[in-house]
């Protein structure tokens, strides 16, 4: 078995999480999103990667570029000693392309009609001081939503503006 320096090592700023009860990695990508997974330079190894357990022929650098859901991982032999080990595996699961959510104020309420997660800005701040589904404002501002799937956000809705009326507390 070589070194345990051949762990397959995702390049960017993904999540990569460790699937329950096992030893495959998991990381989602978002719409058109493509992955590049190095391994460290240490030669003389000749490499060969995997996809779903099926030889990749024509990928055999230390580095490689993915955009197709899979079980990747990469099997590397010492061509002078012909030592040969896998690294860890890593599921690669896709997320449609999230659409723009619409949104609008409805008795008092914000709506952004979306099955997904909402994250809400106010005046281009995320976390305006709003939360979930159906949100009261309690600021005036121009608000704008996004739909989170995972590690999948979407582009900001189209602004609308809310006013908060304060009424006088009587005497």
């Amino acid at each position: 078995r070589l070194r345990d320096e051949y762990v397959l090592k995702p390049n960017g700023d993904r999540t990569v999480s460790k699937m329950e009860n096992s030893s495959v990695w998991s990381i989602q990508l978002c719409g058109d999103d493509q992955q590049w997974f190095e391994l460290p330079d240490l030669p003389p190894n000749r490499v060969r990667w995997y996809r779903d357990d099926d030889l990749m022929p024509d990928d055999t650098l230390k580095s490689i570029q993915v955009a197709m859901p899979g079980i990747y991982y990469a099997n590397i032999t010492n061509i002078i000693s012909g030592a040969e080990s896998n690294t860890d595996k890593i599921f690669i699961s896709q997320t449609p392309q999230l659409e723009k959510p619409g949104l609008l104020f409805q008795d008092g309420k914000l709506h952004s009609a979306t099955a997904f997660q909402c994250r809400w800005y106010r005046n281009g701040r995320s976390n305006a001081g709003v939360n979930g589904a159906y949100p009261t404002p309690t600021k005036a501002g121009m608000y704008t939503v996004a739909t989170i799937d995972g590690d999948c956000i979407s582009e900001v809705s189209e602004p609308i503006y809310v006013g908060v009326s304060v009424y006088p507390i009587p005497a």
